[in-house]
C-alpha cells in the first residue's frame, strides 16, 4: 500500500502534479480523522 502510494507520488512528481496528490491525501486524512473523532 505504502509502496504503491510512493510509486504514484513518483509518477506525479515527474508530471509536476505532486501538489494535487498532496491536497487529495490531506483531504482524505481529514475525512478519516473526523470519521473517527467527529
Amino acid at each position: 500500500m505504502i509502496d504503491q502510494i510512493r510509486a504514484e507520488l513518483f509518477k506525479l512528481r515527474k508530471r509536476k502534479m505532486t501538489w494535487i496528490m498532496i491536497i487529495v491525501l490531506a483531504a482524505f486524512l481529514c475525512l478519516i480523522f473526523f470519521a473517527i473523532y467527529g
